[in-house]
């Protein structure tokens, strides 16, 4: 098979090359993202292998010119990089790919991939280059390393028909009416005429007419008489039109007039119907007067909910005193009341008037009797609403000189409870007989529940914000719909707000428009199960000021329960240094990973090559060190993926893809993989065991712990690993017979490139890794 390589290093190209040529392949080496396109025309290679990074223009370049040459495009390639992320993989893939290696790659796996791909037409690598996406997908963590996707519904097939039958049954209307009689509802029908040729029982009922004493006459009788006119044209036209009918509840009401002359509204269905080449019009009727009472109760009750979800809203960010300045108005408003009133204790027990609506503006201060006699001192001492249908006949209290000047007859008043007891007292008042429903009493004393919560809640803040002012950090409280309820003034600082305008906003404001939705999920998410984040744990976010620009941030959040609900306290510390470092890290961290793993790759390779095809030719000596040279190659590719695994740990970039899977195989399989020597480990594991893990996550933690324990025991001590059910799921023990851990070190040995001391084995990176795997899977370390 003729197979190109296109690498611009050199120990990689020639080592892709002696592999392939030894198992009988012809291959030819391009050095350059420039040249390679020209060498693939010239060459007509049966499969390509293909650099990711290239000198003049790199891989993926050269495949998108491969894949848009017609006589090109159909030669596979398999894409072979240092690029580890999952996105290089997908970019590679969906560029037309078919595989994808990273470097250092396995070179019977190199062998493999060729032999199969060579060996595919045209349908096999489709399906070849399906599998290898659909694998590439499922290695996708939802974190930062991808960007958030939303499946595409499907549309539903197109081209249904629907049902377009009509009644076959064309019989005179006269041979139904005993049918009808069975109807509760009204049933009318008229002719062209407009006369009415069937009446049933429900229309008797409704209507308030005998059958015998409708039927001929005209449908006029059953209309008010100022619609009359209006309702022959409509029907005129209607019954001429051809029209669909309608169904009942699909437009408005109509009007019907009984027999008494009185009138009600009702829901209506008409159909149409050709009798003899001569049209037909039914109705049916249903009284909708006691659902239109119903309906109107209900649409008064949820104006009464929504005006109270609507101060409550404002309640969390606004002062006490706006509160109450909009609660009056909202209830002299919702429940149409002449007056309405907010009355607060003062220190010395007696009333004074906080808010008011409807009164003359000298009312506010003025004093009120805070004893029985006082309506407002009443329900103070009742602790309950008190509702007067007369004030100047009401024995319980007399009326204050305030209510006598303003010719109040009506009135409903409902106290103010705190959590040292009572506030004050709402009220409002009528200069008419009112009789206040059980409704407006529950309305009410919701508004006034949610004053006398702002009165708590400003007592607390002006405690509290002494405190937060005080932080070196911009500090927010966000209660659990994500509003802002409180803010410092280094907040005010840092972002360029008010602090009364912060306390207006929902926190998803502050989040640049690109984060905000996937922001707004993650609020969601931890809002069910809140807990405390230490700053700088997760990633670097970004806060957006109020001029549009944007500050990175690291954020500290901490949950508090409070008596008005959940809030978070949001700590949020300017993080323009770290993300400058961060920056740099990930640049020295690409640069590492690209120059180490090339070598790497041409050190394990060839000390492979060596020992798989010529060991026979070798001295013992010899082959002794190629033995550590691949084994060294090997340490050194581990350490390399261990450090690039910490980092994306770090940054939230890697998760759990679990299955469910038996742990006892993954077990054997990580121990079978670990060079032991002469040492002795044994595992104890149920093999009916089975659990929902990541596999390779699971076989790194084996792998990390048993190499501790024997790097800190003595080689004549085994190692013993055992797996145990517990309460709590699945325990997973690893025991030697070492010097053991000291208190202190037990503190931080989970913490990355921690030692027991400088001169200890390790790179104290492999425990850090158990511990954040572990955690990956919902579960923990310790020793």
């Amino acid at each position: 098979m003729r197979v190109l390589v296109i690498d611009d290093e050199e120990d990689v190209a020639e080592l892709c090359w002696t592999t392939l040529w030894l198992d009988g392949h012809e291959v030819s080496v391009v050095t350059t993202g420039t040249a390679a396109v020209a060498a693939v025309r010239a060459e007509h290679p049966e499969i390509v292998l293909l650099d990711g990074m290239l000198p003049g223009i790199d891989g993926l370049e050269v495949l998108a010119q491969l894949r848009a040459d017609g006589e090109l495009s159909s030669i596979p390639v398999v894409m072979i990089s240092a690029r580890v992320g999952v996105n290089d993989r997908i970019d590679a893939l969906g560029a037309g790919a078919l595989a994808y290696l990273t470097k250092p790659f396995d070179l019977e796996e190199l062998a493999r991939v060729v032999a199969e791909v060579g060996e595919l037409d045209a349908a096999g690598r489709a399906d070849f280059g399906r599998r290898s996406m659909a694998e590439a997908r499922r290695m996708v963590p939802p974190g930062p390393e991808r960007p958030a996707t939303s499946p595409v519904p499907t549309p539903p097939p197109a081209g249904q028909d629907r049902d377009q039958s009509t009644p076959a049954s064309t019989s005179a209307l006269a041979a139904v009416p005993n049918v009808l009689d069975l109807a509760f509802d009204a049933i009318v029908s008229v002719d062209e005429s407009q006369n009415i040729v069937a009446f049933n029982r429900g229309a008797e009922t409704t209507f308030g007419y005998l059958a015998e004493e409708v039927l001929g006459k005209p449908l006029d009788l059953l209309i008010p008489d100022r619609l009359v006119s209006v309702h022959r044209d409509h029907v005129r036209g209607y019954g001429s039109s051809g029209g669909e009918g309608r169904r009942m509840g699909e437009q408005r009401n109509v009007l019907g007039r009984r027999r008494d002359g009185s009138e009600f509204p009702a829901e209506a269905s008409i159909t149409r119907l050709e009798l003899n080449g001569r049209w037909v019009l039914t109705a049916i009727l249903r009284d909708a007067t006691e659902r239109l009472a119903i309906e109107s109760e209900l649409r008064t009750r949820a104006r009464q909910q929504a005006a109270v979800a609507e101060l409550g809203q404002m309640a969390i960010a606004a002062d006490a005193d706006a509160v109450m300045r909009e609660a009056v108005q909202m209830v002299h408003d919702v429940l149409r009341a002449d007056l309405a009133k907010v009355l607060l204790l003062d220190p010395d027990g007696g009333l004074y008037v906080q808010a008011a609506a409807g009164w003359p503006a000298d009312v506010l201060g003025a004093r009120v009797p805070s004893g029985p006699e006082s309506q407002a001192g009443y329900t103070l001492r009742a602790g309950s609403p008190t509702v007067i249908e007369d004030v100047g006949n009401d024995p319980r209290f007399a009326p204050t000189a305030l209510l006598v000047g303003q010719g109040v007859v009506s009135g409903l008043a409902v106290p103010l409870i705190g959590r040292a007891g009572p506030r004050g007292t709402m009220a409002v008042h009528c200069r008419a007989r009112r009789d206040f429903t059980t409704d407006d009493v529950n309305f009410l004393q919701a508004v006034g529940n949610v004053v006398a919560s702002a009165l708590e809640r400003s007592l607390d803040q002006r405690r509290l914000l002494i405190f937060l002012d005080a932080a070196p950090d911009a500090t927010l409280a966000v209660d659990a719909a994500g509003r802002i309820v409180m803010a410092n003034s280094q907040a005010e600082k840092m972002l360029g707000y008010r602090r009364d305008e912060l306390q207006r906003m929902g926190v998803d404001a502050l989040v640049p428009n690109a984060n905000r939705e996937g922001h707004v999920q993650h609020r969601e998410h931890y809002a069910v199960d809140p807990r405390t984040r230490p700053m700088g744990a997760g990633m670097v976010l970004s806060a957006r000021c109020r001029d549009g620009s944007e500050v990175p941030v690291e954020i500290m959040l901490k949950p508090v329960e409070t008596d008005e609900g959940p809030l978070v306290f949001a700590a949020l510390r300017d993080a323009t240094e770290r993300r400058r470092n961060d920056e740099v890290r990930d640049a020295f961290l690409h640069a590492v990973s690209h120059e180490l793993r090339t070598p790497l790759t041409a050190v394990i390779g060839y000390s492979g090559l060596l020992l798989t095809k010529f060991d026979e030719s070798m001295p013992e000596g010899s082959l002794d060190m190629v033995r550590r040279i691949e084994a060294n190659g090997r340490k050194l590719e581990r350490l390399l993926g261990d450090l690039l695994d910490l980092d994306r740990l770090a940054r939230g970039a890697m998760e759990a893809q679990r299955q469910q899977i038996g742990i006892a195989g993954v077990i054997a399989r990580s121990l079978e993989s670990i060079d032991r020597g002469d040492r002795v480990v044994t595992l104890d594991a149920p093999a009916d065991l089975e659990a929902s893990i990541d596999p390779a996550q699971v076989e790194r933690i084996v792998e990390n712990l048993v190499l501790n324990a024997l790097r800190h025991s003595e080689a004549s001590t085994p190692v013993e690993v055992r797996v145990e059910r517990s309460a709590s799921g699945i325990m997973l023990v690893v025991e030697d017979r070492g010097r053991g851990v000291s208190d202190e070190l037990k503190a931080r040995i989970f913490e990355p490139f921690q030692r027991g001391t400088s001169t200890a084995p390790g790179t104290g990176i492999g425990l850090s890794l158990v511990a954040r795997f572990a955690e990956l899977h919902g579960g923990r370390a310790w020793v």
